[in-house]
């Protein structure tokens, strides 16, 4: 228990200024940008989740088992097999998936979309789902060593920050989408390097010759692909909504949705960040035959997540048109507008 408060401690830390700089970073957009171009940079993020995803293929979760598992029995042949796996697999499907996005942006611009200058957005995002794959199961292999802080220094510190820096940077200079597309992937290219480089602080092995890489694919695959159909209704119910304002209306209401939408989803950040170190230590536990302490840890976790969310729901309840005034007052006034003509016509 002592050491999940203390790694739910740091991943809580680390969601809180994730959520801030990532916040922040679209508040910025929005004001230089404004609503249109926000929009077409929120479509292109949709679409480059999706692709993610698939190249994933839900490894990261299978990553946090097996690295827990192999970990905590010293076995490094098989611990070396499963970090190569997890590494190599999603670079090498988002490669095939980011080539495919890359020839067919123009026709998914404007044949789905009917927006030709999503076309410039999707081909620079397709660039980034190899790097972002394989940093995202990296990362979350990193966790399987029970310890929350790599993963919360590169995907919730470094790799946030570093996209605000340079879309502001990229955007006062007048680069606009281009900028802002291109910030997305040199993060993500500084994230995965730092991945690397932390998963050989913790497993030396993965780098020595003196130790033969077992693989188990089967089943590593087998255990995480029916869990990535979790994660892909997850994405299918936050993100089709973008989608079908992108197909039936025009960049600007996508982007003021967008506005709306990622305040609402302040909300999960308890979540998020007990869930970070729940999952290793739960699967530690399972391994170990202690299931009176996964259950306890449960519990426990359960009533923490619904005492903390529920004050911010409260608040964002309360103070939902001054919260959305941080984006651009364009954005509230908009918004205004949209929820009175709506109630006239309920009338």
């Amino acid at each position: 228990m002592s050491k999940f408060i203390k790694g739910a401690g740091i991943s809580f830390i680390g969601q809180v200024l994730s959520t801030g700089l990532k916040y922040l970073t679209q508040a910025s957009l929005a004001w230089i940008f404004g609503a249109e171009s926000f929009g077409f940079y929120t479509l292109g993020l949709v679409i480059y989740q999706f692709c993610d995803l698939i190249a994933r293929m839900g490894l990261e979760l299978g990553a946090v088992r097996y690295v827990s598992i192999h970990q905590s029995s010293a076995n490094l042949s098989k611990l070396k097999g499963v970090l190569i796996s997890i590494l190599c697999i999603p670079f090498i499907l988002g490669c095939v998936l980011g080539i495919t996005l890359f020839l067919c942006a123009n026709t998914v611009a404007i044949d789905i979309f009917h927006k030709p200058e999503l076309t410039i957005v999707l081909r620079l995002f397709s660039l980034a789902i190899p790097v972002g794959a394989s940093m995202t199961t990296g990362l979350f292999a990193t966790t399987g060593f029970q310890t929350t802080l790599y993963r919360v220094l590169v995907f919730d510190l470094i790799v946030p920050l570093t996209n605000l820096l340079l879309a502001v940077c990229l955007g006062l200079m007048g680069f606009k989408l281009f900028g802002a597309s291109i910030a997305w992937v040199l993060a993500l290219s500084l994230g995965l390097i730092l991945t690397l480089f932390y998963i050989w602080r913790l497993a030396p092995s993965i780098i020595s010759t003196k130790v033969k890489p077992i693989f188990q694919l089967k089943e590593l695959i087998s255990f995480s692909l029916p869990l990535s159909l979790g994660t892909f209704l997850w994405l299918l119910l936050i993100w089709t909504d973008i989608l079908m304002l992108g197909f039936y209306n025009t960049a600007s209401e996508v982007g003021i949705y967008r506005a709306a939408s990622q305040t609402a989803f302040l909300m999960i950040l308890f979540d998020r960040s007990l869930v970070t170190i729940f999952a290793p230590t739960i699967a530690s536990l399972f391994n170990q035959g202690s299931l009176e302490e996964a259950k306890q840890l449960f519990k426990t976790s359960s009533r923490w997540n619904f005492a903390l969310t529920l004050p911010l729901f409260i608040v964002l309840i309360v103070s939902s048109q001054n919260i959305l005034r941080v984006f651009w007052y364009r954005f509230s006034g908009r918004l205004d507008s949209s929820y009175h003509s709506c109630c006239r016509s309920i009338n």
